[in-house]
């Protein structure tokens, strides 16, 4: 089956397990059910205020000028920073290799718990909203959306990341950039 239609069929495979009405039962039996942190959600959809750190843009070119960081190949070259999608948001950094889109959404050390939760929330926006750009473009779809701290993931997070299937690198330290 061509790779299209393989994306094609995982999804509606995939959608078929998400719309599963019996996985609190399921989860339950297991002790596994996981209740979201209300507070954690309310933290994360406050509106932000102020404008872009220092730290996070100094981060963003970090990214862009080490795909290897990304698990891309050094002939990625350097990612765009600040690329522009058509739903009005910017990806911080994204690369282009071939058919294949990797966006990095970058969070400083100095983001808050919400700051990286609505950066989850964002990947899994910027997967989609890739998609469908790489579809009405006539681009086979692939798209990667990952998530990138220069702090430690917070170990509380961590159902989120897996419930959401959010990739996360993080511990990234910029070296000192002139």
């Amino acid at each position: 089956m061509p790779r299209e239609r393989q994306h094609v069929r995982l999804r509606t495979e995939l959608q078929k397990v998400f719309e599963y009405p019996e996985w609190s039962a399921v989860l339950t039996a297991l002790g596994l059910l996981v209740k979201p942190d209300e507070n954690l959600i309310r933290e994360a959809s406050k509106p932000r205020t102020g404008g872009e750190s220092d730290d996070h843009r100094r981060l963003k070119k970090y990214i862009a000028e080490h795909p290897e960081i990304l698990k891309l190949p050094g002939s990625a070259g350097e990612g765009t920073v600040e690329f522009p999608l058509p739903s009005g948001d910017s990806l911080d950094v994204l690369f282009r290799t071939g058919d294949a889109w990797t966006a990095a959404e970058v969070k400083s050390a100095k983001s808050p718990h919400g700051d990286i939760i609505r950066g989850m929330f964002q990947c899994v926006k910027y997967r989609a909203v890739i998609e469908a750009l790489q579809a009405v473009r006539d681009i086979p779809q692939s798209a990667r959306a990952v998530l990138v701290l220069e702090s430690e993931f917070p170990e509380e997070l961590t159902s989120w990341r897996q419930m959401l299937s959010i990739e996360v690198i993080d511990l990234i330290r910029p070296k000192n950039q002139e």
